[in-house]
């Protein structure tokens, strides 16, 4: 029995292998995609490929993980899902159609409604936690959060300089930090507690 055991953990930590190489491949090309093909979709591939790669690497380090928690309760992850659609929607009416602080130039309905807001937001949002749950097993809560901010603003932030498949209208405020805007920072604030929020419900 325990050798069985064994062998199938052996089977499973292969299959998530696929899943992390995948993820990775992903990440890299939506980077590489945006700094020099000016792939307009890049965050798409991004956000996915991040949350898929960085599960994976909490699963082999024995954290908290998607791949975990998907096992353990697939309905509560999609309901998870469900709760960051919510937020995207909720954001977007806020801070696109109300305040004007950001646009999509180059996308149509169809492409907000599929690039934004059922894969951007939502995996972005995984992304973010799994980023938050590898960064917390080194530091207290509280350094974690500061990290998480800061490498999520920026690792998600800059690449779209490149090909701007969103673009920021912020008037009247032009303080930057690391060159972005103060407004972006506190934005950041508010997309790293939203997961953390729906996944301590």
């Amino acid at each position: 029995q325990d050798c069985y055991n064994k062998l199938k953990e052996v089977d499973m930590n292969k299959n998530y292998s696929v899943i992390g190489i995948l993820g990775f491949i992903m990440l890299v090309y939506s980077i590489v995609s945006a700094i020099f093909y000016n792939n307009i979709y890049w965050y798409s591939y991004f956000v996915i490929g991040g949350t898929l790669f960085l599960a994976y690497l909490n699963f082999m380090l024995k954290n908290d993980s998607l791949i975990t928690r998907f096992n353990k309760n697939k309905i509560n992850e999609f309901k998870k899902y469900v709760y960051y659609l919510l937020f995207a929607i909720s954001i977007e009416f806020i801070g696109r159609y109300i305040l004007n602080l950001w646009e999509y130039s180059y996308f149509n309905l169809n492409d907000i409604i599929f690039n934004v807001l059922i894969i951007g937001y939502p995996f972005a949002f995984f992304f973010v936690y799994e980023s938050f749950i590898m960064i917390r097993s080194k530091f207290d809560f509280y350094i974690s959060l500061l990290i998480s901010i800061i490498i999520n603003a920026l690792i998600h932030e800059y690449p779209n300089n490149f090909v701007y498949e969103w673009k920021y209208n912020i008037p009247n405020v032009s303080f930057e930090i690391l060159k972005l805007n103060i407004v972006v920072w506190f934005g950041w604030i508010i997309l790293i507690i939203i997961p953390l929020l729906v996944n301590n419900k």
